[in-house]
């Protein structure tokens, strides 16, 4: 396995535990010597996904290191996953537990805690935006996301989600919601999805790590505005 010959040692699953998101299942891999990784797997084998996403954590890593993510050791964006049988991607295993946020908990002084951290490594990672342009445009982003959802829906994975919904924001997608002048500039460096269950804490909440199960990507300037409702 690519895990065992990249540290020297065999792995295997820990205790059977493995974790679903909206784009990727995630299986922890703990080692002879008690080190754990994560094995990210998309749902939809996306290639491009894996690809972009394993960069641009590794580009954020290198330069933004107070941001908490983790390590990517290894990934593949092919077919076969060169060998493994699917597109993949291996990192460090992030310990914590996924925010717990309604109306009464946490505290507001926790609330403030938190929200401080989110806002520090969101600009951050903004101010580290690349000067260049994506070489993905941002109706094939966009195309990608609604997609990946819609399989998941058919596959019985979000039974709670109606596909029309899906499909009449495809069918609009160009015409409603691209922004065609906004094609030629940067794709801004943030978190596309900071919902409570994408953010690991500890249990005097600080933020131990975005959880692995995001995608960190350089979004479209067009799906920001539309994101904040100003598209």
């Amino acid at each position: 396995m690519t895990a065992s010959s990249i540290r020297g040692q065999p792995c295997s699953l820990f205790d059977g535990r493995e974790f679903s998101g909206g784009c990727n299942i995630v299986y922890c891999i703990a080692f002879k010597d008690g080190v754990r990784w994560a094995l990210r797997v998309p749902y939809d084998e996306s290639r491009s996904a894996v690809a972009l996403t394993a960069t641009t954590m590794r580009y954020v890593h290198s330069t933004v290191p107070d941001v908490p993510i983790a390590t990517v050791h290894a990934w593949s964006d092919s077919e076969d996953g060169d060998g493994v049988g699917t597109p993949y991607m291996l990192l460090d295993w992030i310990e914590g537990r996924t925010l717990e946020w309604n109306a009464s908990y946490p505290s507001p002084i926790e609330r403030g805690k938190v929200l401080a951290q989110l806002a520090r490594y969101s600009t951050d990672l903004l101010a580290r935006t690349l000067a260049q342009s994506s070489t993905q445009s941002t109706l094939t982003w966009m195309l990608r996301r609604i997609d990946s959802r819609l399989t998941r829906i058919f596959t019985g994975d979000l039974p709670s989600f109606d596909p029309i919904d899906c499909l009449i924001y495809r069918a609009m997608a160009e015409e409603r919601y691209l922004v065609p002048p906004l094609n030629a500039l940067p794709f801004p460096l943030m978190h596309t999805d900071l919902g409570r269950m994408n953010i690991l804490v500890d249990d005097d909440f600080n933020i131990t790590g975005y959880e692995i199960l995001m995608l960190l990507v350089y979004n479209s300037v067009a799906e920001c505005l539309q994101d904040l409702g100003l598209g």
